[in-house]
């Protein structure tokens, strides 16, 4: 079996599980509990109907729906380069700097020349984000040859899919169910779930596969090295 197939295999397994938690964490605990301050680790309800961050909705309580609606034709832009890229055979450093890049332009352009997408439902566009996100993260994962980076993106496809499903099973929402006071003092973690930690682990991952990139480059400084192929 390929290894994009056992690591397809993998992800089905990963969306799973946190599936299963989140449904018997909203069957069995009681919501809006309070969080003790002081707790390695603690077992609390939390239900976002959103299912963004809260740095996410305080941008869009101090900005507007159009900071959301940007980022959600920038991603949908960006995907769908990927996808030009991928048929055209021309993934490398330079062209998907170049997708990353024509992405901006609809993005900010529009916003502005379509003002009524930033009058649809907040649940709708963050529903949209959601979804545009997961196909953004497979297809990068898709792409990806190298084992580190492509062990990463398929975590981060993991958190991103296991999320984005949460919205459409009851109770309709990401639903968070995990407290650490370390994690939060360290690095602004709230109430999280499995599929959060798959998010927080691929950074590690990631560090690696930056590392062995720099490492390959040094050792032969004249080779044109893709860093997403390395």
């Amino acid at each position: 079996m390929r290894p994009t197939k056992r690591q397809a295999l993998v992800l089905v397994l990963l969306v799973s599980i946190d599936a299963v938690l989140k449904v018997a964490a909203s069957l069995v605990l009681a919501s809006s509990q309070p969080v003790h301050e002081e707790c390695v680790l603690c077992i609390v309800l939390r239900v976002n109907p959103l299912g963004l961050g809260s740095d996410v909705q305080s941008v869009i309580a101090s900005q507007g729906p159009q900071s959301l609606v940007a980022g959600l034709v920038f991603t949908v832009s960006l995907a769908a380069f990927l996808v030009v890229l991928a048929i055209a055979g021309r993934v490398t450093k330079l062209w998907v700097a170049a997708a990353a890049i024509s992405a901006l332009i609809p993005s900010l352009s529009l916003p502005v020349l379509f003002p009524t997408l930033t009058h649809l439902p907040l649940t709708t566009v963050a529903a949209a984000m959601r979804i545009a996100q997961s196909i953004l993260w497979l297809g990068i994962w898709a792409l990806l040859r190298s084992p580190f980076w492509k062990i990463g993106t398929l975590l981060f496809s993991g958190a991103s899919v296991s999320n984005t499903l949460s919205l459409f099973y009851p109770p309709y929402g990401v639903v968070d169910y995990l407290w650490s006071s370390p994690l939060h003092r360290l690095i602004g973690f709230g109430v999280f779930n499995i599929a959060d930690i798959f998010w927080l682990t691929a950074f590690p991952i990631f560090a690696i596969a930056l590392v062995r990139v720099i490492v390959l480059a040094l050792r032969s400084p004249k080779e044109n090295l893709n860093d997403m192929g390395a």
